[in-house]
Formats: C-alpha cells, structure tokens, sequence
C-alpha cells in the first residue's frame, strides 16, 4: 500500500512538473506577442521575427547588408517605425513599394544609404508623417517637388547631406512642421520662405550663415530656431520690429561681439528661450 502511495506522488509531481513546464512555455509564447520594439542583428533572422513577434510596432534593421525586404512584413499590421540605416545594396524602389501597403506606418529612417533621390514607390507611402534621411546625398530641390505628393509629412531630417541651398521653390514642404537640415552648407534663406505655413521649428545649426537671416520671421507659424555652431557676426536691424511667432532661438557657438549679443538680448527680450 505505501509503495502505491509512493509511486502515485511521484506520478503526480512528474504530471505536475509536466503542467508547469508547458505554463512556462504558452507565458514565453504570449509575452513574445508582447514585444512592441525589436531590432534585428542577422537577417536570416527577419522571417522568423516577422512569424514570432506579430505585434511589433518598432522594427530596427539597422546595418544587415539587406537587398531586399521580405514580402511577408506587411503582416506586421501594428508597425509604426522602420529603420533601415546603413544598408546600401537594399532594393529601395522594390522595399519601399512593400512599405506602402503597411497602413499603420508612420516613420520611416533612410539615413546612411548613398542616396541621392528618394525612389519614385516612396511616392505611395502616403501614410508617412517622419521622414529620416540623414547622411545621404539629397538634392533638395528634388525632394521638395517629391513632397507634393506627401502631404502628410510633418517631420523631416536632413542633415549632413552636402546642401547647399534650401530650394528654389518651397511649394512642396506646405506641411512641414519639424524640418532639421542641421550640418550641411546653407548659407542664405530663399525669399519665398513664408510659403512655409506650417512651420514650428527650424534647426539650422552647423551651417555656413555670417548673419542672422530676417527671413526666417516670414513663416508665420515658426516657434523655434536653431543657429548653433554657424559663422554668425551680425544681428540685423530687421529684428527689432516683432514679426512672426519666434519665441527661442539657439545661437550660441557663433562669433558674435559683446555688441551684437547685446543687441540680440534687446531685440530677443520677450523671447522664452535665448542661448547665446
């Protein structure tokens, strides 16, 4: 009788045992469902990550020598950021093609990829609000009549592309609210810059401005301006009249007199923020 016993307790601790290790395992599969931000290290590994973590929301393919997207991502129906940095040889008209057709996805990063366009299947992805293009080759004046027919971008980076002038028509950045064209070679603001109705907040930091463009008062929405690090010497009189809503502005690491910082400190008073 107690050997039954004892054989029955072991039987049920080794059931027991049994009933908890597949616990463990359907709470290892349910919190794979949890993941919302990934970033992948093989690409061997994407078609297994697309089919293991379907709730994804972040997915950073960073540096993986890509040339291509598998078909299969528009599966990941709750994706709202892609990363793509640093693959050169992807397919991108091919890749952005498949991008389109995820609904959800708002922000794209393109940066560090040898482009000098944006491929036309961009054009499709009309559901994008962020667009990163750092560490290219762009030509502005390109991209800004590509921008017409993405009116749903709001947010734009830009910098480190060789710049040298914003373009000569700014009809296609209508609805540009962040624009960061920071680190390139722009020296001047063009004239039709009020054509930038939407506006918020400019970054201009690390270019090639001798003085504090009066332009930038004309965008009638723009908050923030940033200066930082350019070769600016001279504060125009132009300022001394309030126009437009700029309320902060960065101009610090620029070669700017005691004169002229005064000066600034006058015209910029009522400013909430003024870094010189």
């Amino acid at each position: 009788m107690r050997l039954i016993t004892n054989i029955s307790l072991v039987f049920l601790l080794v059931s027991c045992t049994n009933v908890y290790q597949q616990q463990l395992e359907n709470s290892s599969r349910i919190e794979s469902t949890k993941v919302k931000r990934l970033k992948v290290d093989r690409k061997n590994d994407l078609d297994k990550v697309i089919i293991d973590y379907p709730q994804l929301e972040v997915l950073i393919l960073d540096s993986l020598n890509l040339d291509s997207l598998p078909p299969s991502i528009i599966k990941l129906d709750n994706l709202k950021h892609l990363s793509l940095v640093n693959n050169p040889n992807l397919n991108f008209e091919k890749a952005l093609s498949i991008t389109s057709k995820i609904e959800k996805l708002k922000f794209i990063n393109l940066s560090n990829n040898q482009l000098s366009k944006v491929p036309d299947s961009f054009l499709s992805n009309t559901q994008i609000k962020s667009l990163k293009l750092s560490h290219n080759q762009i030509n502005f004046n390109q991209l800004s009549s590509q921008l017409n027919q993405l009116p749903n971008i709001k947010k734009l980076w830009l910098n480190n592309n060789k710049i040298n002038a914003f373009p000569d028509s700014l009809n296609g950045l209508k609805s540009i609210r962040y624009l960061y064209v920071f680190q390139n070679n722009i020296s001047q603001i063009p004239n039709d810059f009020n054509k930038l109705k939407k506006l918020w907040e400019l970054h201009l930091g690390n270019n090639t401005f001798k003085k504090l463009p009066p332009n930038i008062r004309k965008a009638k929405q723009l908050k923030m301006v940033f200066l930082n690090d350019n070769l600016i010497e001279f504060i125009p009189d132009d300022f001394s009249k309030k126009e437009g809503r700029i309320a902060a502005m960065s101009l610090n690491d620029n070669p700017l007199s005691v004169r002229e910082k005064e000066k600034a400190k006058k015209y910029f008073r009522r400013f909430w923020l003024l870094e010189l």
